[in-house]
């Protein structure tokens, strides 16, 4: 499924194990801005795999796609969404990569330049909630984000009882 998104939200919903969206804040720091982001994300029904990691909980993994155009000027965007059976006590990854990025090794260490990774606490009803910048006016290039990313969010969960 491919959704085309104007902001301020968007949601998908992928294969019923989790809410996600992509989101932009169109408030700035004088007041409310006229202008519009519009991007694309696509998420399939392939695009989320569970992961078991013990007898307990599993790792759900969903990825999508995300395009900033070079003329969006709104300053935010967040990820956020709802883990479906949290195994709580731990956080949820969000790991935002442009496409074509490739790790570089420098002084021993890999380095996976154009990557922002963030990792969020799960509220007590399951969501979750993450903003970042995307564009900043004050500096000399002002787009921090810009072109085609791969979101990929990562979520313990506890395993379904299938006992019954």
């Amino acid at each position: 499924m491919s959704i085309n998104l104007i902001f301020p939200k968007i949601l998908v919903d992928s294969m019923n194990h989790s809410l996600f969206a992509l989101s932009a804040i169109l408030f700035g720091i004088v007041g409310l801005s006229t202008a519009s982001f519009t991007g694309m994300v696509h998420a399939d029904e392939s695009n989320t795999e569970i992961i078991p990691l013990d007898a307990e909980t599993a790792l759900e993994k969903t990825t999508l796609s995300l395009e900033v155009p070079e003329e969006n000027n709104l300053p935010w965007a967040f990820v956020e969404g709802k883990v479906d059976n949290p195994a709580y006590g731990h956080p949820v990854i969000i790991q935002i990569v442009r496409e074509g990025s490739e790790p570089i090794s420098e002084d021993g260490q890999n380095i996976l330049p154009d990557a922002h990774f963030a990792q969020v606490e799960v509220e007590s009803d399951g969501s979750y909630e993450y903003k970042f910048r995307v564009f900043d006016k004050s500096k000399d290039d002002p787009h921090i984000f810009e072109g085609m990313y791969t979101v990929t969010v990562f979520k313990v969960i506890e395993k379904p009882d299938t006992s019954i």
